[in-house]
């Protein structure tokens, strides 16, 4: 059995980004798609190192961000040539280099920032591995809606973090708050968690059937933690006393409030 078990390859993964916390984000969502399985992850933070460390290392799949500081991950590419890598995901934060990324053979996907489970495992999918390596069968569909979005009980939802992920009850969010491409989310005791994604992602689960209205371009509420709406102010009150701004009409706000 301990022979078989050697025989089987681990995988090795390596990630080039410039930015330590896009680094830990990766590094969560691979934990948690692998499921503690053996993996090795190496990672570089610039130009230099990444060249030293990958002129040593072969990878099975390589997370490759365009901008490291004041060069490309093309660069890299081309110093070092593709051979270190099996698979080459690139990683930016626009679709700029999309068409010019695909020119290198073992490119694979393009992700965009901020990465979610859902993307980075369609874009394991497509890459060519040992069996050892694929991600693991058990993570069904089900299981990748309760990581970014609802589980399929609909009363959880579930954040990544640059850890992992948390997990929160949806009866426990107050509100939301748009906050450019991130969404805040206000929980029931003060408590701040920023999403990843931006606020139009996260309401996308949280509608109305699960009694969150949109009353503001930028907020979406809980309506059980209403307690009372000033229509001079155009301000509703929460539990938490909270003021929210509202842009509906305050026949439409009844009507929400009251199914």
């Amino acid at each position: 059995m301990s022979e078989e078990k050697r025989t089987i390859p681990d995988i090795v993964i390596g990630i080039v980004d410039d930015e330590q916390a896009s680094i830990d984000n990766i590094k969560g969502l691979l934990k948690y798609i692998y499921n503690n399985e053996q993996i090795t992850i190496l990672e570089a933070t610039d130009f230099n190192s990444a060249v030293t460390l990958f002129n040593l290392k072969r990878v099975h799949i390589l997370f490759l961000d365009i901008s490291i500081g004041n060069k490309t991950g093309f660069e890299v590419l081309d110093k070092l040539g593709e051979q270190f890598a099996d698979n080459i995901i690139i990683v930016s934060a626009s679709e700029a280099h999309a068409y010019k990324s695909f020119n290198y053979k073992h490119v694979r996907h393009y992700l965009l920032k901020p990465i979610t489970i859902n993307e980075i495992k369609i874009a394991i999918e497509k890459c060519t591995l040992p069996d050892r390596v694929a991600a693991k069968e058990n993570v069904d569909s089900a299981e990748l809606r309760g990581h970014e979005g609802l589980s399929s009980e609909k009363d959880t939802i579930v954040i990544p973090n640059r850890n992992g992920f948390r997990i929160i009850k949806i009866s426990e969010i107050a509100y939301l708050e748009a906050n450019g491409s991130y969404c805040n989310i206000l929980l029931t005791n003060g408590e701040k968690i920023t999403h990843s994604r931006n606020m139009k992602f996260v309401s996308a689960e949280l509608n109305e059937s699960l009694g969150f209205i949109k009353v503001h371009k930028s907020y979406i509420v809980n309506k059980a933690q209403v307690v009372s709406y000033d229509s001079q102010s155009n301000l509703l009150t929460l539990y938490s006393g909270e003021k929210i701004n509202v842009a509906l009409p305050i026949r439409e706000l009844l009507e929400y409030l009251q199914q």
